[in-house]
């Protein structure tokens, strides 16, 4: 049975073409969120084609209406005739040549129901046509709309707004009637948001003037002096600056299912829970994953942090349902949101890999989700809150169906600090030899074209320059090698915040003829300079395996790096040489030794290469990673020894994520860092009393830190500290289990 719609889409429609409407309709017909109508208001149009294709739409989609107007009457009253039929809570815009994302309306719909201050919302926009462009600005722009219109029309609005303050200009006809419509809703008080993604798309003509009159210098100049009569309270000072709300201590969170329909799949859906997707091997790793799972399962991504996602282009390739949740989420519906993409896409999978709140919403999501199977993946032991992410795994294991690692070295952490070991298996990330296969002629044109010597040894470094990576044991170790051989070149790659390391560096010792830092390169790039590479040096400080050295080693490059973490299962003395990790100094020494050897020793060190490939091919595939993972996921659920229907343990992942809220909050203050408010958070996610005893128990803790916040007083969050360990003891006895 048809559901009553909650999104009403209108669009005025005036004789455009069917090969321009066809974007459209697509855009539309293709969106993830199936609760809405269409009405069309055909403005006269007299061109037959697109007479006949629109009567064809409605034969073919019954949730398309058009309503007819005899004469042209401008895009005004077409909108108007439209948004006066509307009967849903929200009413969407959009005009008959323009398109939006597949998950645009889901995620605008989200928005205003997570973000009651706001009436309307839009998005970045990508121009197309004519004119090819991506577009950053929006309603951010607030007074600035006093001077011009930085936006199209497309946006999703409350219906009720409409209701308010009425609709479109009608005696606008030749243009900017857009642009009054949002200077008269800022002077009624009432103002949108702009999300940082680009959902809208907006067809670009080489000349607006042919359509519209009023798009000239003349036009635009006499609209702004109207425009000044028209709303005269209207200034910079006046204009509404409307900002979302953050997240509050002791602030409702929000539990219930929004209530909307999806489009099927007939795939089995898998949903990646990260926190984000930037350059990096993790990163990387997880886009080989979707990549090879896109065919045989319908994948969704949460990325649960807000920063740069510099690579959302690349997962993009793949699928189009991606949700980063700060950009259109208040932190209170996080929980809904979640439950509710895991119950309307039928999610059967969760993959989770280093999202800090991906584990703390575990208790949660386990609770209402049973027979959802969860996986995770841990890459690496990390220096913050007792190991990080694996920690965050060995915590939360039993709310984990199986957890992945890439070491056998990884694996033992965890299960010496309490992981199941029945549930930790090792699956070595892995990599594409035919994707990272060695080419010659791509080798001689690479050095040619950059003016690399062809006889000296090619050395190169690829990595995020950060403490981990270690540029300062890099940059002396080439230092070091200058003095005794001048026979190589060493070429560095990527930027970060130690990327003056290098570059003071190489000025410092003089090496600008034997040392070139290029900064961060794509990934075929980068590929492109490790197929030139005689070696591949990486000297950090910690690594689980380095997914650059699997890249390196498909490349034929001999490998030189550090034996820490895993690193050792994946490089022997037959491919290379792993430094052991003693002083810095020691680390220099030895690493410029290694060096020096390799390049007076072409021969061998080609052989090295050889049998890194070999190994590669045989043992390290991402072909065989993803079969094990893929297998692991199909395998029926195993009961966990938790009993996820109990309200203690539903009581429990509530307060996980209080806890996670109020460790946002008490992170930014002087006194309270990351860590011991972390405590504070773990003692509410783990010891099981019932609810009534916790929220009285949190209730108080968050007083009491609150009181030590405001007198400065640094005995408050050592006591506080002291209370979180009694409770996680105590909650631990409750639940018999180990911590």
């Amino acid at each position: 049975m048809q559901r009553d719609p909650i999104i009403s889409i209108v669009t005025p429609f005036f004789n455009t073409l069917p090969e321009i409407f066809i974007d459209t309709v697509n855009s539309i017909l293709n969106q993830s969120v199936t609760d809405w109508h269409w009405i069309i208001v055909n403005d006269g149009s007299s061109q037959p084609e697109s007479l006949k294709y629109l009567k064809s739409l409605t034969q073919l989609h019954p949730r398309i209406k058009v309503l007819e107007h005899q004469n042209n009457k401008g895009l005004s009253t077409a909108r108007n005739t439209g948004i006066n039929s509307v009967r849903t809570p929200y009413l969407f815009l959009i005009d008959s040549d323009d398109t939006i994302h597949p998950t645009a309306l889901e995620k605008f719909y989200w928005f205003l129901e997570s973000n009651s201050n706001f009436d309307f919302v839009n998005s970045y926009t990508i121009g197309f046509g004519a004119k090819n462009y991506l577009w950053q600005e929006g309603f951010h722009n607030y007074s600035g709309f006093i001077k011009r219109n930085p936006v199209i029309p497309t946006a999703l609005f409350r219906t009720e707004l409409f209701r308010k303050i009425g609709g479109y200009d009608e005696s606008m006809n030749e243009g900017l009637e857009d642009w009054d419509f949002w200077l008269k809703c800022a002077a009624n008080g009432h103002w949108g948001y702009t999300i940082t993604d680009f959902l809208t798309g907006y067809r670009t003509r080489e000349n607006h003037e042919d359509k519209w009159k009023n798009w000239n210098d003349k036009g635009l100049h006499h609209f702004r002096k109207v425009a000044q009569n028209k709303y005269p309270n209207l200034s910079i000072k006046s204009f509404p600056v409307i900002k979302r709300i953050t997240y509050k201590i002791n602030e409702k969170i929000e539990w219930g299912i929004k209530d909307y329909t999806i489009q099927p799949s007939s795939k089995p859906s898998l949903l990646f829970i990260i926190p984000w997707m930037k350059i990096g091997g993790a990163d990387q790793f997880n886009l080989n994953l979707i990549k090879q799972f896109s065919e045989e399962f319908s994948i969704s991504i949460i990325c649960t942090l807000e920063t740069e996602h510099e690579w959302q282009e690349e997962f993009e390739k793949y699928i189009h349902d991606i949700f980063i949740l700060p950009n259109f989420l208040h932190q209170k519906d996080y929980c809904s949101f979640i439950s509710a993409i895991i119950s309307n896409r039928r999610i059967k999978f969760i993959f989770l890999s280093n999202s800090a709140f991906g584990y703390m919403m575990l208790p949660y999501i386990k609770t209402r989700h049973q027979e959802t199977k969860i996986v995770d993946y841990c890459h690496i032991e990390e220096a913050w809150r007792e190991g990080g992410h694996p920690k965050y795994s060995i915590n939360y294991g039993a709310y984990l169906d199986r957890q992945f690692v890439s070491s056998d070295y990884l694996k033992d952490w965890m299960i010496t600090r309490g992981a199941d070991p029945v549930k930790i298996k090792t699956v070595y990330i892995g990599i594409d030899p035919d994707l990272y296969a060695p080419d010659l002629s791509k080798c001689a044109a690479l050095k040619k074209d950059k003016g690399v010597d062809p006889e000296k040894s090619l050395i190169v470094f690829a990595g995020r320059l950060n403490s981990q990576k270690q540029p300062d044991v890099l940059i002396q170790s080439a230092r070091q090698l200058s003095l005794v051989s001048s026979n190589f070149i060493l070429i560095i790659i990527g930027d970060g915040p130690q990327q003056n390391v290098i570059k003071e560096g190489i000025e410092k010792y003089r090496l600008e003829k034997l040392v070139r830092y290029i900064g961060a390169l794509p990934n075929e790039e980068v590929r492109d300079w490790m197929n030139a590479a005689d070696v591949f040096f990486l000297p950090s400080a910690h690594e689980g395996i380095a997914l650059s050295i699997f890249e390196a080693m498909s490349l034929s490059c001999a490998i030189l790096g550090a034996d820490v973490g895993g690193q050792s299962e994946l490089v022997d003395s037959a491919t290379g040489t792993l430094i052991p990790l003693g002083t810095k100094s020691d680390q220099i020494n030895l690493y410029s030794q290694e060096l020096k050897w390799l390049i007076d020793n072409p021969s061998a060190t080609k052989v090295k290469g050889q049998n890194a490939r070999m190994k590669i091919i045989d043992h390290f595939s991402i072909d065989k990673t993803v079969k094990t993972i893929k297998n692991e996921i199909l395998t029926p659920i195993e009961l966990s020894r938790f009993i996820y229907q109990d309200e203690r343990f539903r009581a429990s992942g509530r307060l996980a994520i209080e806890g996670y809220n109020n460790m946002l909050e008490l992170s930014k203050t002087s006194i309270l860092d990351f860590n011991r408010a972390d405590v504070f958070n773990r003692a509410q996610g783990k010891v099981i009393f019932n609810s009534g005893i916790y929220t009285l128990i949190g209730s108080l803790l968050k007083r009491f830190y609150n009181f030590g916040l405001n007198n400065n007083l640094m005995v408050i969050p050592k006591v506080i500290k002291r209370t979180g360990r009694i409770m996680a003891r105590a909650g631990r006895h409750l639940m018999n289990i180990d911590d």
